[in-house]
């Protein structure tokens, strides 16, 4: 079952992921009004053991954070903290997410 859920951007890192110390990227972590946290492990990131295919991830990886800071209308990761997002979840695992546009 598909479902939407409001939100905001709590918290914003890059650098190594915690949980997988050969990925580096962006991770984005979110806050639903209800309490639940997640965040996006798996997105925006490139494995750095992977030498073949680094480059072209890390290409990936910029055009990504360019349209997400484009979106969000700002200039810095830091300034993406309290953005409103959507949330879509697809049997309760995250499925994607949008940044809502401010009006």
């Amino acid at each position: 079952m598909i479902e939407v859920r409001k939100g905001i951007i709590e918290k914003v890192e890059f650098g190594l992921c915690e949980e997988y110390p050969f990925l580096l990227g962006l991770e984005l972590f979110f806050a639903i009004d209800d309490g639940i946290k997640i965040n996006t492990v798996g997105t925006h990131l490139v494995n750095v053991n992977d030498k073949k295919s680094r480059a072209y991830q890390t290409g990936v990886m910029i055009d990504d954070l360019l349209k997400i800071l484009t979106i969000a209308g700002v200039h810095r990761i830091s300034e993406l903290v309290g953005i409103p997002v959507e949330i879509t979840f697809d049997d309760h695992c995250l499925k994607g997410y949008r940044i809502s546009v401010r009006e």
